[in-house]
């Protein structure tokens, strides 16, 4: 998968996605964003960043497992 049509935001900067959605739709996506990352975090994973098309119609969460030293996980919703 290519990353280049996607912009990126950091997990704490999401209020710039969200700015352009509506409120229903924007704490859907704040729920659904922190739902998925707690449901597959371990102890020692890396703050996610956030991929998202230009339209906000897709998103990925990526982090890195073990403190930096591990794989990469990517989440699509």
């Amino acid at each position: 998968m290519s990353t280049t049509d996607y912009l990126q935001f950091n997990y704490f900067e999401t209020n710039k996605i969200t700015q352009k959605m509506g409120d229903e739709e924007a704490t859907s996506f704040n729920d659904t964003l922190l739902e998925s990352f707690i449901s597959v975090r371990k102890k020692g994973d890396l703050v996610p960043v956030v991929l998202m098309n230009k339209e906000l119609s897709k998103s990925i969460l990526v982090f890195q497992e073990n403190e930096g030293k591990g794989g990469f996980v990517g989440i699509n919703w």
